[in-house]
């Protein structure tokens, strides 16, 4: 109960206390031995120590695995997430599907969110931008079908489905969908949540032009970063958004936004079709679409196809490899 009200102090004192009762062999209701239980409440909240989660997440993993306990869906959940929390999405992707199927075997619900909502992250980490956005819309409409959405840490999927705008140039669509999920996570007590929801929402107010906006959401990151003990990939990611501002700070002007058909040409560049390909695609001239590309070009300051490229993907204009 202290964890689900964010004060992870009073809750770690609980754990200690719990320890030193001497209780010996599994308690009476079958959850398992104290250690065992500890060590899987320790799994479920990061409480801002991603590496102590992980280990804990391992743990429990195997232990309820073994076990095929009704926490098996939690346990299973609990190493993903972890992972997630620690950089390594690849991994984390099999353990997820796993708290995917459990979950909705034993209809425990606010698991079978979660695990794909992190999936929908996941996804969006390696560029599978449609994976991305079926794993997000299964995860909202289950929390809205069983009246859990407005759960405080529902909100960072909202996060999630404004970053898959994002990365697909829907800047407006974006900062709806962060600022409305940033809001709601502010109720609640896990800091690297809040702290990835500033991120993501200071990069789409980067591309929207509102720079001072940009940093001040930037710095509130930054501060709520080091306030963590072991903020596991976050340590990373604050840093790179602070390169990508600056990149944008150099290099574009508050009219260097690209039109919504420019992000358009600029998608189809990105595939790798030719202009001649595009205009086809558009059902536009020829000289439509080179008139789009030399516009894109001086707005990104690049010289060819692949310097252009890979601005975009360093503006979030468009998804990485």
């Amino acid at each position: 109960m202290l964890s689900l009200a964010g004060d992870a102090d009073e809750a770690r004192q609980a754990l200690a206390a719990a320890r030193e009762v001497g209780y010996e062999g599994e308690l009476p209701d079958g959850s398992g031995t104290v250690e065992e239980s500890v060590t899987l409440l320790r799994a479920t909240w990061p409480w801002s120590e991603v590496g102590a989660m992980l280990a804990a997440a391992r743990s429990a993993y195997l232990t309820e695995s073994r076990r095929e306990s009704l926490w098996h869906p939690l346990a299973a959940f609990n190493l993903g997430c972890a992972l997630v929390l620690a950089g390594e999405t690849d991994e984390a992707v099999s353990p997820l599907e796993h708290a995917v199927a459990l979950a909705q075997r034993h209809e425990q619900w606010i698991v079978a969110v979660d695990a794909r909502g992190l999936l929908a992250k996941a996804s969006l980490v390696a560029g599978d931008l449609d994976q991305a956005e079926r794993w997000i819309g299964e995860a909202l409409d289950l929390a809205r079908a069983h009246g859990i959405a407005d759960l405080p840490h529902v909100g960072y999927y909202h996060v999630i489905a404004g970053a898959l705008h994002a990365r697909r140039g829907e800047l407006e669509p974006a900062d709806h969908a962060i600022g409305r999920g940033l809001e709601q996570l502010r109720g609640h007590g896990e800091a690297l949540l809040l702290a990835e929801a500033l991120l993501e929402q200071a990069l789409v107010r980067r591309a929207l032009g509102a720079r001072t906006e940009a940093q001040a959401l930037l710095a509130e990151a930054r501060a709520t970063i080091e306030n963590c003990p072991d903020p596991g990939i976050l340590t990373q990611r604050v840093d790179d958004v602070a390169r990508r501002l600056t990149t944008a700070h150099a290099r574009a002007s508050p009219g260097s936004l690209l039109t919504e058909r420019e992000l358009e040409v600029l998608r189809l560049l990105a595939e790798g079709l030719t202009k001649r390909e595009i205009a086809a695609t558009l059902f536009v001239s020829y000289s439509t679409i080179h008139s789009h590309t030399k516009s894109i070009y001086r707005k990104l300051d690049g010289t060819s196809r692949d310097e252009v490229l890979e601005q975009a993907r360093e503006l979030g204009l468009i998804a990485s490899r």
